[in-house]
């Protein structure tokens, strides 16, 4: 259970640098002479760097005996919650009554499939 957290969280923290960086310009870095910033290749690498670290401990949280509906539904809960916790942290974007509505709407379905 803790990979799929820690998973959830890596996938948050690298969203986070992959919209800090340029994606799609460090692919067509390859194809054009276009160059990046040192700041948004270094954003971009570390943001696919600890997407694929994420992925290693989804595939390695699948060794566990848990169900793969609960396993699912906590990783993409999480995933959302802190990848709204970090826009909020570092983005200064605002939590709205929305946010509070919908995270206990995940908490609470959690919790009843757990019961199950």
């Amino acid at each position: 259970m803790i990979f799929i957290i820690i998973a959830a969280l890596l996938v948050a923290l690298g969203g986070y640098l992959l919209r800090r960086g340029d994606l799609i310009g460090f692919f067509l870095m390859f194809l054009r002479d276009e160059n990046l910033t040192r700041q948004d290749l270094t954003f971009t690498l570390c943001g696919i760097a600890l997407n694929i670290l994420a992925i290693i401990l989804w595939q390695h949280s699948s060794k566990y005996n848990i169900q793969f509906q609960i396993a699912w539904s906590i990783y993409l809960s999480l995933s959302l919650l802190f990848g709204y916790i970090f826009g909020y942290i570092f983005e200064r974007n605002r939590l709205e009554i929305n946010f509070y509505i919908g995270a206990a709407l995940v908490i609470g379905g959690l919790i009843i499939l757990m019961k199950k």
